[in-house]
């Protein structure tokens, strides 16, 4: 088959012909591993820290995370971004990786994935010259408002704070915020708002209904700490301002070389994500900076559903100059 293109995935981050997912857990994404192995595709599975196997956050980034102001939330993020840049350079180095890579975010691995964007001038010459020669594709892959710093819907936001709050434990909470986000949505037709719906689709199966103990066990993680204090109110802007960054400042941009940049969305995930893409959408407006496109019938875990992993198509023909190509049938 030869050479394979290769992806690395992190909670929440995606690879051209290789592919760097960047996600909460890596068993999110098998069921894609198994498709993209057939078809000359390489994906990495890449864990954010503070969850399995990965290196904890020090004394002091646990105090920027806790107490830190908006500079230096803003600060700890590009040295994050640095740290993504040094794994990839690294990768390509060490693995001999042709120029075809694509890094894909997926949910709130976004965060980060934006924060490698935006550090290109703060990364070394060599780092820099690597990178945004074998980068050629970047995809945001539904995140939520949270990952990109816009203020969430207030009435929908403070509706599910209050359902996970009816759980005592991280377990009961990490299980019920589970089943929030691996529903259905049917929203309504309208680019407004009010046609958001917050109620799964009776309709649907919720995607943890397919799921064996053992597949549940290898995406849920329950010992994050500081996933939500990195999310609190006042910090917005630190990540709002670095998603503008990334994905609007022309200068950053051109210094990654041509990079294409895609927004997916799965037209049938939570509220949060339908909003954030919105939001992304106006504020790119007429620019042509970012392609976006929406996944029909898909949910936040369109990798994982057994309804559409084994329909989920990833064209090698597209996996070149042109880009890797997703399509959900």
């Amino acid at each position: 088959m030869g050479t394979p293109s290769t992806g690395v995935i992190t909670h929440a981050m995606f690879n051209s012909a290789n592919i760097l997912v960047l996600t909460i857990k890596k068993g999110i994404f098998e069921r894609l591993e198994s498709l993209a192995g057939a078809r000359g595709l390489r994906i990495i599975s890449l864990n954010r820290r503070e969850y399995p196997g990965t290196t904890p956050y020090s004394e002091e980034e646990c105090n920027v995370i806790t107490h830190g102001n908006v500079n230096e939330m803003a600060e700890f993020l590009h040295q994050q971004g640095l740290l993504i840049a040094f794994f990839i350079d690294g990768l390509l180095q060490e693995l001999s990786l042709p120029n075809q890579l694509a890094i894909a975010g997926w949910s709130q691995g976004n965060t980060f994935s934006t924060a490698l964007l935006a550090a290109i001038d703060r990364m070394p010459v060599d780092t820099r010259e690597r990178l945004s020669h074998a980068v050629d594709h970047f995809f945001l892959w539904d995140p939520p408002e949270t990952a990109l710093g816009i203020i969430p819907i207030e009435a929908m936001f403070k509706k599910m704070m209050q359902e996970l709050g009816t759980k005592p434990t991280a377990e009961e909470r990490g299980i019920v915020f589970a089943r929030i986000v691996a529903g259905y949505y049917q929203h309504g037709p309208l680019r407004d708002l009010s046609d958001l719906s917050d109620t799964p689709n009776p309709t649907k199966r919720n995607t943890m209904d397919a799921m064996l103990p053992e597949e549940l066990n290898a995406v849920i993680a329950f010992q994050s700490n500081y996933d939500t204090v990195m999310l609190r109110p006042g910090l917005e802007s630190a990540r709002s301002a670095q998603v503008d960054r990334a994905l609007l400042d022309t200068k950053v941009r051109a210094a990654w070389n041509g990079l294409r940049v895609w927004y997916w969305y799965g037209e049938a995930s939570l509220w949060n994500c339908i909003h954030a893409a919105w939001t992304i959408e106006d504020k790119a407006g007429t620019s042509g900076l970012i392609e976006f496109k929406p996944l029909s019938g898909a949910n936040h875990f369109v990798s994982l559903d057994y309804t559409h992993s084994d329909r989920i198509l990833i064209d090698k023909s597209y996996c070149s100059s042109s880009g890797m190509s997703l399509s959900v049938h």
